[in-house]
């Protein structure tokens, strides 16, 4: 039987072999801490054999990790980041935020992968993963508007939720010619957009309303929205940048996106 694996999938993707960087987010696991016991799984040692120390920062477990691969990896290899031991979202965002914000910000990384029990992800992004599959799979929504959907709500979700209520600096509630400022995370009227910084994004009413309903919404209606021509093309935009901007990096996965025709 034929099967493409992730190994092939990788390469093609990233055009050259792509290896794991074990590292620790210092957590311990509900199955270790007696929450809900304290043995641990049969099948899991837990410890990450290969994990750096979590005394360490991030930067300092991927060089120490990257000196293990150094004999085969070449100059331009890609490494994912890959926070191996015990259950890596067994702590509060606020503190797992920063960590994994550290390791994708590296160049060379281009994959962030983390292991962790199904238990111990919280239900907001599991709903927001199958919401947003649902919508692709038997909702046919455009694929476009269901990644900027996707991109904004999980930014919102970890910490980084702009304030869309009104104009940041006269407070118009509805601007009728609303500007999105990337950088701050704000909305802006056009009168006012010369207070913004870098990454101001024109929108138009509908775009505007669609950011607003992703936020606000209720999860199973997050997707309930229809949008086309130039109003769908202003909300991906500003979603996508908003993405780049906030985490304060490049994804060759996004490159890798864009190079697939989609939404015939």
């Amino acid at each position: 039987m034929y099967y493409r694996s992730l190994n092939a999938y990788l390469r093609e993707t990233f055009g050259c072999k792509v290896y794991k960087l074990a590292l620790s987010a210092g957590c311990t696991c509900s199955n270790r801490d007696g929450t809900i016991g304290t043995r641990g799984c049969i099948f899991c040692s837990g410890s990450g054999e290969f994990a750096a120390s979590a005394s360490l920062s991030i930067p300092e477990q991927l060089a120490q990790a990257k000196r293990l691969v150094a004999a085969k990896a070449g100059p331009d290899t890609c490494y994912i980041a890959y926070f191996q031991d015990f259950t890596n979202t067994y702590a509060p965002a606020e503190v797992l935020r920063p960590m994994f914000a550290a390791a994708i910000r590296q160049p060379e990384v281009c994959a962030l992968s983390i292991a962790t029990r199904p238990d111990c992800l919280p239900p907001e992004i599991l709903s927001l993963l199958l919401n947003s599959l649902y919508a692709l799979d038997t909702l046919q929504k455009p694929q476009s508007i269901v990644k900027a959907a996707f991109e904004l709500k999980l930014l919102a979700l970890s910490g980084y939720e702009p304030l869309l209520d009104g104009c940041a600096v006269c407070g118009t509630h509805n601007p009728k010619e609303p500007v999105f400022d990337a950088q701050q995370g704000v909305l802006l009227c056009r009168e006012c957009a010369g207070h913004g910084g870098g990454g101001l994004l024109p929108l138009d009413a509908g775009s505007f309303a669609a950011m607003r309903h992703v936020l606000f919404s209720e999860p199973k209606r997050m997707q309930s929205f229809s949008l086309s021509g130039e109003t769908e093309k202003r909300f991906a935009a500003a979603c996508e940048v908003f993405a780049q901007v906030q985490l304060d990096r490049r994804f060759k996965t996004l490159d890798f996106y864009k190079s697939m025709k989609i939404d015939n």
